[in-house]
């Protein structure tokens, strides 16, 4: 009739609508979404440059990534999988430890043409952290170098900030391995690898038990210690 043929056109656009709900909520069911908090140097150097194998071998998981700048950060997350710039001790006995990390001196070639001995750094720029435990201070602790005073030394929040600046040759910082990994590996940085010392914090995983993803969850973590170890290999 004339009357419904006025209102097909009614008609097709609901089940249109509709169908574009149904997409939109299936594309945010816990079952297919992974949402992950993590500390932000980590999320920024290394979860970014290194989850894309994860997403083309899982193309059915839609990743929601969040960075946190501190661990207060964390205290209303409700993500599926969470990593952690810290101790195992302030964690549960679920916190996976990624690796051992180490923490290594990192500059611009031209700074690291100049440095020789420790010594050297007392006439570079030190670019140091506040908030965690793996300062320069405790580098010089760990290398037994008390006769050593810095006398230019300026502190940032995160590692994002000092990284950048000792990219941009403005100084040396204090990084794990597998943050600057691929900074050595494109020029960018480098390492003076028989000054590294272990770290007293690590990057720990936890995954969320409450969340329908958690098989998911230990999918991801598993490939990140994968990764962690092949990466490291040969230091």
């Amino acid at each position: 009739t004339e009357a419904g043929k006025n209102y097909l056109p009614c008609v097709v656009r609901g089940f249109a609508t509709l169908e574009q709900g149904t997409k939109s909520f299936l594309s945010h069911s816990e079952n297919i979404d992974l949402t992950i908090k993590s500390n932000y140097a980590f999320a920024s150097f290394w979860l970014c440059q290194n989850i894309g194998e994860f997403m083309d071998m899982y193309p059915m998981v839609r990743c929601t990534i969040s960075p946190a700048l501190w661990e207060q950060d964390f205290s209303e997350s409700d993500a599926d999988i969470e990593i952690h710039y810290g101790k195992e001790d302030w964690f549960d006995h679920t916190a996976i430890k990624l690796t051992d990390e180490q923490l290594v001196p990192v500059c611009s070639p031209q700074i690291f043409s100049r440095i020789a001995e420790p010594e050297d750094l007392t006439n570079e720029c030190i670019l140091d952290l506040t908030g965690i435990g793996d300062t320069w201070d405790y580098w010089l602790e760990q290398m037994e170098l008390s006769n050593i005073h810095f006398r230019d030394r300026h502190f940032f929040g995160t590692f994002v900030l000092a990284l950048n600046m000792a990219i941009n040759g403005r100084g040396i910082t204090l990084a794990h391995r597998t943050i600057v990994n691929s900074f050595f590996s494109k020029g960018e940085l480098m390492g003076i690898r028989d000054w590294a010392v272990a770290s007293r914090e690590n990057d720990l995983a936890l995954t969320n038990p409450k969340r329908s993803s958690t098989e998911t969850s230990h999918l991801l973590t598993d490939l990140l210690v994968r990764d962690f170890t092949q990466q490291l290999r040969g230091w």
